[in-house]
């Protein structure tokens, strides 16, 4: 939304066109994040101890949509770190025809380097982005998600 914002503001818009076409852009915007571990959901009372340990016993991994400035459930994987990534990338980049391929930002919070490359790839191979732009998570997101949580933002049609 800043790059489309920056690009009209070039283009000698005026502001009042800029806020209408950003707080149309905000509804196509698509922010979702997958957790490796609970415990940060557990610590900040996201979720209950009881959740939190079923979660831990069967490898559950919560999918976090962001809706507004919440972050709300959306999902479960299983599985291990790959297993549930595959998983999530699926499950987020379903639709892939109402995608806008033009750019997709990777979000990380404590992965490793290795998986950060496996991730990149996984989605180049869902999507035909033009762009990848791989950043590390916000504090806001790191404390929320936790080490090894990540996730994907791009634009709908």
């Amino acid at each position: 939304m800043v790059l489309e914002a920056a690009k009209l503001a070039r283009c000698g818009a005026p502001y009042e066109v800029i806020l209408k076409e950003l707080e149309h852009m905000k509804k196509k915007v698509s922010t979702s994040f997958i957790v490796d571990s609970v415990e940060c959901l557990y610590r900040n009372g996201r979720i209950g101890k009881n959740i939190a340990r079923i979660c831990d016993v069967f490898s559950l991994h919560p999918i976090l949509k962001l809706s507004g400035s919440h972050m709300k459930p959306a999902g479960l994987c299983i599985g291990s770190q790959r297993r549930f990534a595959r998983a999530y990338l699926r499950w987020a980049l379903r639709r892939g025809g109402e995608i806008v391929p033009d750019m997709a930002f990777l979000i990380t919070a404590g992965v490793s380097y290795e998986s950060r490359q496996f991730l990149l790839q996984e989605i180049k191979e869902r999507i035909p982005w033009k762009t990848v732009v791989v950043n590390k998570a916000s504090a806001t997101i790191s404390c929320n998600c936790g080490s090894g949580a990540f996730g994907i933002l791009f634009m709908r049609k």
